[in-house]
Protein backbone atom coordinates (compact mmCIF):
# COMPACT_ATOMS: atom_id res chain seq x y z
CA UNK A 1 0.00 0.00 0.00
CA UNK A 2 1.47 3.35 -0.97
CA UNK A 3 0.38 6.67 0.49
CA UNK A 4 1.29 10.05 -0.93
CA UNK A 5 -0.20 10.31 -4.37
CA UNK A 6 1.85 13.22 -5.66
CA UNK A 7 -1.17 14.60 -7.54
CA UNK A 8 -2.41 11.23 -8.72
CA UNK A 9 -5.41 9.34 -7.41
CA UNK A 10 -4.68 7.74 -4.07
CA UNK A 11 -4.63 4.00 -3.52
CA UNK A 12 -8.14 3.54 -2.00
CA UNK A 13 -9.71 5.25 -5.03
CA UNK A 14 -7.83 3.03 -7.46
CA UNK A 15 -8.34 -0.17 -5.45
CA UNK A 16 -12.07 0.41 -5.07
CA UNK A 17 -12.67 1.10 -8.74
CA UNK A 18 -13.54 4.71 -7.91
CA UNK A 19 -16.24 3.80 -5.36
CA UNK A 20 -14.22 5.18 -2.45
CA UNK A 21 -12.48 8.54 -2.50
CA UNK A 22 -10.11 9.41 0.32
CA UNK A 23 -8.15 12.66 0.53
CA UNK A 24 -4.45 12.32 1.27
CA UNK A 25 -4.83 13.98 4.69
CA UNK A 26 -7.53 11.53 5.69
CA UNK A 27 -5.49 8.65 4.30
CA UNK A 28 -2.51 9.52 6.51
CA UNK A 29 -4.80 9.96 9.53
CA UNK A 30 -6.25 6.50 8.92
CA UNK A 31 -2.80 4.99 8.39
CA UNK A 32 -1.51 6.61 11.59
CA UNK A 33 -4.44 5.10 13.52
CA UNK A 34 -3.91 1.68 11.92
CA UNK A 35 -0.19 1.86 12.75
CA UNK A 36 -0.94 2.88 16.35
CA UNK A 37 -3.29 -0.11 16.60
CA UNK A 38 -0.61 -2.46 15.29
CA UNK A 39 -2.48 -3.31 12.07
CA UNK A 40 0.02 -1.79 9.61
CA UNK A 41 3.66 -0.82 9.80
CA UNK A 42 5.79 1.63 7.85
CA UNK A 43 7.92 -0.37 5.45
CA UNK A 44 9.71 2.39 3.56
CA UNK A 45 9.73 6.16 3.34
CA UNK A 46 11.23 8.00 0.40
CA UNK A 47 10.99 11.32 -1.43
CA UNK A 48 9.71 11.15 -5.01
CA UNK A 49 9.67 14.37 -7.06
CA UNK A 50 10.08 16.38 -3.85
CA UNK A 51 7.15 14.74 -2.09
CA UNK A 52 7.26 12.17 0.68
CA UNK A 53 5.98 8.72 -0.20
CA UNK A 54 5.43 6.09 2.46
CA UNK A 55 4.89 2.40 1.91
CA UNK A 56 2.97 0.43 4.53
CA UNK A 57 2.46 -3.28 5.02
CA UNK A 58 -0.03 -5.32 7.00
CA UNK A 59 1.17 -6.84 10.24
CA UNK A 60 0.05 -10.33 11.21
CA UNK A 61 -2.49 -8.70 13.52
CA UNK A 62 -3.71 -6.51 10.66
CA UNK A 63 -3.98 -9.49 8.35
CA UNK A 64 -6.10 -11.35 10.91
CA UNK A 65 -8.34 -8.33 11.46
CA UNK A 66 -8.74 -7.84 7.72
CA UNK A 67 -9.65 -11.50 7.24
CA UNK A 68 -12.20 -11.35 10.07
CA UNK A 69 -13.80 -8.19 8.65
CA UNK A 70 -13.93 -9.69 5.15
CA UNK A 71 -15.71 -12.76 6.54
CA UNK A 72 -18.14 -10.56 8.50
CA UNK A 73 -18.94 -8.57 5.36
CA UNK A 74 -19.34 -11.74 3.28
CA UNK A 75 -21.76 -13.16 5.86
CA UNK A 76 -23.76 -9.91 5.81
CA UNK A 77 -23.86 -9.97 2.00
CA UNK A 78 -25.09 -13.56 2.02
CA UNK A 79 -27.82 -12.67 4.46
CA UNK A 80 -29.01 -9.83 2.25
CA UNK A 81 -28.75 -11.72 -1.05
CA UNK A 82 -30.40 -14.82 0.41
CA UNK A 83 -33.23 -12.71 1.75
CA UNK A 84 -33.64 -11.15 -1.70
CA UNK A 85 -33.80 -14.58 -3.34
CA UNK A 86 -36.43 -15.75 -0.87
CA UNK A 87 -38.53 -12.65 -1.60
CA UNK A 88 -38.26 -13.29 -5.34
CA UNK A 89 -39.56 -16.84 -4.81
CA UNK A 90 -42.28 -15.60 -2.45
CA UNK A 91 -40.91 -17.59 0.48
CA UNK A 92 -39.80 -14.72 2.69
CA UNK A 93 -41.41 -14.61 6.10
CA UNK A 94 -43.83 -11.76 6.54
CA UNK A 95 -43.01 -9.36 9.36
CA UNK A 96 -45.59 -9.52 12.11
CA UNK A 97 -47.49 -6.28 12.73
CA UNK A 98 -46.29 -4.32 15.72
Amino acid sequence: MVAGSGGRRCWPTVASGGRSRLATGKLYTALDRLAAGGYVELVREQVVHGRPRRSYGLTSSGSGALRAEALRMADAALLVTDRGRRQERGTARQASPA
